[in-house]
């Protein structure tokens, strides 16, 4: 199974969030990606409503927002 991992550790509020959103429900509702495996990497597990999503797990990064290091690190590494 291939593994899709989407960076959002920057994604906190307005208009980027609610596309990612947005993008996360059309890969939950679609029958296109089932040989897929989708992460997601978030700064705040509660900004999403994790019973919504069944395809897409989420990991949590709370000092993302602390500094751009911590940004670079989780980018990266």
């Amino acid at each position: 199974m291939k593994k899709v991992v989407i960076s959002a550790v920057n994604l906190f509020e307005g208009g980027p969030l609610s596309v990612l959103n947005d993008c996360l429900f059309a890969i939950e509702n679609s029958n296109e990606f089932t040989e897929y495996e989708f992460v997601a990497l978030v700064h705040k597990k509660s900004l999403f409503k994790e019973d919504r999503y069944k395809k897409i797990s989420f990991v949590e990064f709370p000092k993302s927002r602390k500094s751009y290091f911590y940004r670079l690190y989780y980018e990266y590494f």
